[in-house]
């Protein structure tokens, strides 16, 4: 009983996590958007892997996925440990000044965040909340950067404030999350039984998410997208 208690803590701050970070920031606070979803990360981050061990310390059973994805992962991990290690700025290289993207410990999240994915998510049941939760996350970003390029007067609490401006972060960030956006849409649109209505929906999104991959024009983006969608 406590220990379903504690996996159903882990998984919801893992939902709110993955749900959310597209999309977050801190308003009002003059805290670069990075550092924003930095935060969030390691606070939901910790609060899922410290409420999933307490639940499987009182289990008395610990399950681990046989991946070779985690695999590969963890070497990930292990290269950008030894390049941090032997860098002439190492603690800038480990740490950044605060919550860099690119730093050692910002690739340990990343692996972190995939790891407990696969340990929390077992069951179909969760899988499709985790999914309705990212494509709730996709309407949002879109919307909000659509409304933007139309709107530009829009600061969104002074999140936007120039031409490129988005939620995500760097311009090619945005173009990524779109790419990656056009392609769970797409999935989802050819392979789930979808109402009329929501094939429409979900048809004006995907228009949308191609229209903001055309607007960062990066070529890499392209390449993913053609070969993902093929």
């Amino acid at each position: 009983m406590i220990s379903n208690i504690l996996d159903r803590i882990s998984f919801w701050s893992l939902f709110v996590l993955i749900v959310l970070l597209p999309f977050f920031f801190l308003p009002f606070i003059k805290i670069p958007l990075e550092i924003s979803k930095g935060l969030l990360l390691v606070v939901c981050l910790a609060i899922s892997i410290i409420f999933w061990t307490a639940a499987r310390f009182i289990d008395g059973k610990i399950v681990l996925p046989k991946s070779s994805i985690l695999l590969y992962g963890f070497g990930i991990v292990f290269v950008f440990f030894l390049s941090a290690l032997f860098s002439s700025v190492s603690k800038i290289s480990f740490f950044g000044t605060m919550f860099d993207f690119g730093t050692f410990w910002y690739i340990l999240a990343g692996f972190l965040l995939m790891l407990i994915s696969s340990l929390i998510i077992r069951d179909s049941k969760k899988a499709k909340r985790i999914l309705r939760g990212v494509t709730v996350s996709f309407f949002v970003v879109i919307f909000i950067q659509i409304l933007y390029l139309f709107i530009p007067n829009i600061s969104f609490f002074g999140v936007l404030i120039n031409k490129t401006s988005n939620l995500l972060g760097s311009w090619n960030a945005l173009g990524i999350f779109a790419g990656l956006s056009t392609i769970t849409l797409l999935f989802l649109f050819e392979f789930f039984p979808l109402s009329r209505i929501k094939k429409i929906i979900f048809g004006i999104f995907i228009s949308l998410s191609i229209l903001l991959v055309t607007i960062v024009n990066f070529t890499f983006i392209w390449i993913l997208l053609g070969v993902f969608a093929l």
